[in-house]
């Protein structure tokens, strides 16, 4: 994590609220050297912000792989002799029920004072890809 004290914002991506509301507040004492905390204390909507950072959740998976007949209406029933569906390239959408947060990713993606996003899910595969389907789908190419 880098820790700044002047504008731009840095903003950083968790995985689900709960990770998002506890990144900015105090940490447990460490058995070691004190952890500087976020400081991102204003709530906001879908978002805290404080110190020269945004930081926002995925709520879960805000994107998911595209049903099969969004590439050929055929697919809509399944049939052995269309298996398997091997898309190119593969198509993703956004969930109805999650859409408001997906938007607000966005907006703070693209905010001019954001230089930077971090991802702060969880290492594998499965945070990995809760945080780059929105990064990718939003078109962000911020470091």
């Amino acid at each position: 994590m880098i820790r700044f004290t002047d504008s731009p914002y840095e903003r950083m991506m968790t995985q689900k609220p709960v990770v998002g509301g506890g990144a900015p507040g105090p940490p447990p004492p460490p058995p070691g050297p004190p952890i500087p905390r976020l400081g991102a204390t204003a709530r906001k909507d879908g978002y805290m912000e404080g110190c020269g950072w945004l930081v926002s959740w995925c709520v879960g998976h805000l994107v998911e792989l595209a049903p099969a007949d969004t590439y050929d209406p055929r697919y809509s029933k399944w049939a052995y002799d269309d298996l398997p569906i091997l898309p190119d390239p593969w198509q993703f959408q956004v969930l109805p029920d999650t859409k408001k947060q997906f938007n607000i990713l966005r907006q703070l993606m693209e905010r001019d004072d954001v230089e930077a996003v971090v991802c702060a899910t969880d290492a594998g595969r499965e945070g990995e890809l809760i945080f780059r389907l929105p990064y990718n789908l939003c078109g962000c190419t911020k470091p």
